[in-house]
């Protein structure tokens, strides 16, 4: 009973070394700060703009609040907490042996590249995907998929 759960501690051991190692070599902090930053934003802004209370302070209270959530980001604990969320979610996902060839093709000139350019490729799909959801109340297609959709209520509500 000793030999195995020594076994399944060296097995967990190696585990997180594989997932920190992968973790070491893909985490981004200023694409996880740019992420985090616009999801703080649409939080702060949709509270104090829609409070009838703060409305008319609500730049300042904002400005204030992102200074704040800035320096949090940047905060040395706050980093590591988000690489250890990393880790946890590699190691939930991935198993020991696919870590390892995650982290061999990151050392290759292509994964380099990958690392490099996925941060860009990302970042194109939501400005593009963004524009094509603007448009979307505009659509004909749209609007007849919400047409069915109210008819279909209309008709099962009581």
């Amino acid at each position: 009973m000793v030999l195995l759960s020594q076994s399944a501690f060296a097995d967990e051991k190696s585990h997180y070394a594989a997932a920190r190692q992968l973790v070491d070599l893909t985490y981004n902090e200023q694409l996880t700060y740019e992420f985090a930053r616009k999801g703080a934003l649409l939080a702060v802004k949709d509270r104090f703009e829609s409070n009838p209370e703060t409305k008319d302070y609500s730049a300042v209270l904002i400005s204030l609040v992102m200074e704040v959530v800035d320096a949090y980001f940047h905060d040395i604990e706050t980093q590591n907490k988000m690489k250890m969320a990393y880790v946890k979610t590699f190691m939930e996902e991935f198993t020991e042996y696919e870590l390892k060839e995650f982290v061999g093709f990151y050392k290759t000139a292509i994964g380099r590249k990958a690392l490099q350019k996925l941060p860009v490729v990302m970042q194109k799909g939501w400005e593009r995907g963004a524009e094509i959801g603007s448009h979307i109340s505009s659509s004909p297609k749209y609007e007849q998929m919400l047409a069915e959709k109210l008819k279909a209520l209309q008709e099962t509500a009581v």
